[in-house]
C-alpha cells in the first residue's frame, strides 16, 4: 500500500528549512563606559588639584619674527603637564623665597609690567630657590651674565664655572636690573602688562634657557604648583 504522507512532506520541509538569523540587538560594554568615566574624573581631579594645567594661548601678529615663535604660537592650545618639579623641602624652601621676595616682584609688575608669577618662577629655577653662587654672592638670582673684559671692582661676580655675572649691592637692584633687561627685549614689549604666562615662559626660554626646551614647561608647572598667580590677582586687586 502507497504511504499517504510522503518522507518529505510540505511540514517537514518547511520544519527543516534553514531559519533566517535572529536579531540581536548590540550589547553596550559597561567596562568601556566605566573605563572612561574613571579616565574623566581622575583628569578631572588633577585639574582641579593643580597636577595639570590647561592653558588657552592665542599669539599676537609681530611685525618680524613671527617664525621664530616656535611654531607653537598662533591660535594654539598647549597643555603643559604638573610635573612633580620639587621634594617636600624644596617646596618649603622655594615657597619661603617667594614670601619673601613676593613685595619685589610685584613692585617690579607695578613699574614695568612684569607678572610677579613669572619673575618669581624664572629667578627661582634658575638661582635653585636662592641658593646658586650668582644668588648667594651677587644677588643675582637671574644669573645675569657680565660681558665686559676689564670690569670694575665689585662689578662682577667670576664662577667656577667659567662664566661671570653681574654683581649687584641687594637682590632688589638683581630684580630691577631684570626687569630693566626684559623691557630692553623688543620680543617682550607686547607681552608687557599682559597675563599670558604661556608666551612670557617661551620666550623666557628663548632668550635666557634656549638650550632646554622644557623649560618653559618647567616653569608654568612650578607656578601651578606654588600656586604663585595669587602674586599677580593680589596685585591687580590692589590697582
Amino acid at each position: 500500500m502507497a504511504s499517504i504522507n510522503p518522507p518529505y512532506s510540505t511540514w517537514a520541509k518547511a520544519y527543516h528549512a534553514p531559519q533566517p538569523p535572529r536579531f540581536e540587538p548590540p550589547t553596550v560594554k559597561k567596562e568601556s563606559f566605566l573605563f572612561k568615566l574613571a579616565i574623566l574624573i581622575g583628569l578631572s581631579y588633577l585639574v582641579w588639584d593643580q597636577k595639570i594645567s590647561i592653558t588657552f594661548a592665542v599669539a599676537s601678529p609681530k611685525e618680524k619674527g613671527i617664525t621664530e615663535y616656535f611654531s607653537l604660537l598662533g591660535s594654539l592650545v598647549n597643555i603643559q603637564k604638573g610635573k612633580q618639579l620639587l621634594t617636600e623641602a624644596q617646596r618649603v624652601q622655594y615657597l619661603d623665597y617667594a614670601d619673601r621676595f613676593a613685595p619685589v616682584a610685584k613692585a617690579e609688575m607695578r613699574k614695568f609690567g612684569i607678572p610677579a608669577s613669572i619673575s618669581l618662577a624664572h629667578a627661582l629655577v634658575i638661582s635653585n630657590g636662592g641658593e646658586s653662587p650668582a644668588a648667594q654672592q651677587a644677588c643675582n638670582p637671574f644669573h645675569l651674565i657680565c660681558h665686559q673684559t676689564n670690569c670694575p671692582e665689585d662689578h662682577c661676580l667670576q664662577l667656577p664655572v667659567g662664566e661671570k655675572v653681574l654683581q649687584f649691592p641687594t637682590a632688589w637692584t638683581g630684580y630691577r636690573a631684570f626687569s630693566k633687561k626684559i623691557q630692553r627685549t623688543d620680543d617682550f614689549q607686547m607681552l608687557l602688562h599682559q597675563q599670558n604666562l604661556t608666551e612670557w615662559a617661551l620666550q623666557l626660554q628663548k632668550h635666557f634657557q634656549p638650550n632646554n626646551p622644557s623649560y618653559a614647561e618647567e616653569l608654568i608647572a612650578l607656578i601651578n604648583q606654588l600656586q604663585l598667580r595669587k602674586f599677580d590677582q593680589e596685585e591687580e586687586e590692589n590697582n
